[in-house]
């Protein structure tokens, strides 16, 4: 205990030692710590005003990249406005051209005929103005310069039945032209002169215009309906074109026609007729009148038919050996086409054809079925006929302007790549305007795709509202083939020439076309053709997918030996994956 008491005295001792140490003592050692940490506090400071600085100039950077991007699109813009400015007085000036002697004689009271026109005659198919002719003495790199200047930074493409042209110069031969810009939005159709010069027309004045007007309303087609050879009388949706189109009011194409159907334009009055042909020049023409142009599709160096003409039913084989039980006979059907015709009308799925005693029935459905000799029973197939046209003999109503369809027609009174009636060999066709039965001309490429029509429509495919559809996939197939694991002699002996690639293994080039029709329930069929093109030797790996780089390409690989065996190996893969 008393020891205890002890530690207690000699502590409190120590503790009133300490206390009386000197202060400045330890302020002394405290100073250099707080000095410390103000230095470290400035520099703190100075990084992040630096930071600041920095984020402050990428900002302004920033705004300096929109300034210049807002600067570069105004300037594009600026550029196609001009452009299309430019466009518009190149028509006006030539139409200005064409009509000025005539409104200086109209206003002078002179009543002398204006000379006829020789050389070209120019069809604007932009609608921007009406039919005109263009003299000789014309300027031909003006012609150029006007067509170059429907897309200034683009290349037209030129092309005839007879040549094919890549600058618009070569108008100033005795062809017909169709000259186009690659994205298809403005395009023109030249046609060479083939009558000599004093037996065209001179064009109307203003004055006689106006005459014309006063009498009644005009019933002038559009320009792409005069190359088609078609007239308002025939060739006219009214539901859709006249005064429900823009730029049919603007024009006031068709304005009698329009009117007769219920369709006219606004504040028109066509209860006078109007002229039936435009007033003429005094200049008298000893040569007989020209007769009406010869349909395109009259002539069988084109291989297609009257589009106003319907497509004949397609039936398909399906079930050989059988016909379909409880069929309705046609006995007036006396061979398989007639079958099909009548199967169609009866607006039934399945027909049965007796190629023995030509005997034909048709049912709405084959659940079940008789074996029986000499008969085949047959499916509509909604589809194209083969993998190039969409009929045996596809329609036709003019010369195609694509280099990729061989036959084209008009649908709702224009023409594009979707309206295709068959294709140039080596191309796909795809439907996409089901009722019209036409579709687009595509390239076989590696990369699979795929293209979709509702078969009783020509409007853009809607698949949740679509009664049915017909979908055709496409693609360039390059399946490796391990050619150096043959065992058959024949076979080593065919392929010889594409062994020793990469991985063994050689590239068969196989052109896949697949068709899938399916109605509104759900039904579908399915055709696909298969074509190999080449096989070549494997000589690296690639992205690691198709293309693949190869060598030694061969055709004849494709055909077989010399008995004709072997080549279908080449494409058998394709045929049953893709």
């Amino acid at each position: 205990m008393s020891l205890r008491i002890l530690m207690n005295i000699i502590s409190a001792t120590k503790s009133c030692t300490n206390q009386g140490e000197n202060p400045s003592a330890k302020l002394a050692e405290a100073a250099p710590a707080e000095q410390a940490t103000t230095e470290n506090n400035k520099k703190a400071g100075a990084e992040l005003t630096a930071k600041e600085k920095r984020a402050r100039t990428l900002g302004e950077n920033v705004e300096k990249k929109k300034a210049r991007l807002d600067t570069k699109s105004a300037r594009i813009l600026r550029r196609r406005v001009e452009s299309k400015r430019i466009c518009q007085v190149v028509f006006m000036a030539v139409a200005l051209w064409i009509f000025g002697v005539d409104v200086v004689q109209a206003m002078s009271a002179r009543k002398v005929p204006l000379a006829p026109l020789p050389g070209h005659l120019c069809l604007a198919m932009s609608g921007m103005m009406p039919q005109h002719d263009c003299a000789t003495s014309v300027d031909h790199d003006k012609i150029q310069q006007d067509c170059d200047e429907m897309e200034k930074d683009r290349d037209h493409i030129c092309s005839s039945k007879t040549a094919s042209v890549t600058s618009c110069k070569s108008l100033t031969k005795d062809y017909d032209f169709n000259c186009k810009n690659p994205n298809g939005r403005k395009r023109f159709v030249y046609q060479g002169a083939v009558e000599p010069a004093a037996s065209l027309p001179a064009p109307a004045s203003f004055a006689q215009i106006a005459e014309a007007n006063d009498a009644g309303c005009t019933d002038t087609p559009t320009s792409n309906m005069v190359n088609n050879g078609k007239t308002c009388a025939e060739d006219v949706n009214y539901s859709n074109k006249c005064r429900h189109m823009d730029s049919w009011t603007t024009n006031k194409y068709c304005q009698q026609s329009c009117f007769d159907n219920g369709a006219g334009y606004d504040g028109d009055d066509c209860s006078i007729p109007a002229p039936t042909s435009a007033p003429t020049s005094t200049t008298t023409s000893t040569e007989a009148p020209t007769s009406a142009p010869t349909p395109y599709w009259s002539d069988p160096d084109n291989n297609c038919r009257d589009p106003s003409i319907a497509s004949p039913p397609i039936y398909i084989d399906k079930y050989a050996g059988f016909k379909c039980s409880n069929g309705t006979s046609h006995a007036d059907a006396g061979d398989k086409q007639a079958c099909a015709e009548a199967a169609a009308a009866a607006n039934h799925a399945f027909m049965s054809f007796n190629s023995m005693t030509s005997t034909c029935e048709s049912t709405t459905a084959c659940s079940v079925r008789t074996e029986a000799d000499g008969w085949n029973a047959h499916k509509r197939w909604r589809g194209a006929y083969n993998a190039t046209h969409a009929d045996e003999v596809p329609a036709c109503d003019g010369p195609s302007y694509s280099n990729l369809c061989a036959t084209q027609v008009a649908v709702n009174g224009s023409r594009g790549e979707s309206t295709c009636t068959s294709c140039e060999p080596g191309y796909a066709f795809a439907m996409s305007m089901g009722a019209s039965r036409t579709g687009k001309c595509k390239r076989y490429k590696p990369a699979t795709k795929v293209n979709c029509a509702d078969p009783t429509s020509d409007g853009r495919f809607d698949p949740s509202a679509a009664n049915g559809q017909i979908c055709t996939k496409y693609v360039e197939a390059q399946l490796k083939l391990d050619v150096d694991d043959m065992q058959d002699e024949g076979a080593r002996a065919h392929y010889a020439s594409v062994m020793g690639g990469l991985w063994n293994q050689a590239i068969p080039k196989c052109r896949v076309r697949k068709e899938t029709a399916c109605d509104a329930n759900g039904s579908c069929e399915v055709q696909k053709t298969v074509q190999c093109v080449k096989v070549c030797k494997l000589t690296g790996g690639g992205k690691g997918r198709p293309p693949w780089p190869v060598s030694d390409c061969s055709a004849a690989l494709c055909d077989g030996d010399a008995d004709g065996k072997y080549g279908e190996l080449a494409c058998k893969g394709a045929a049953m994956m893709e």
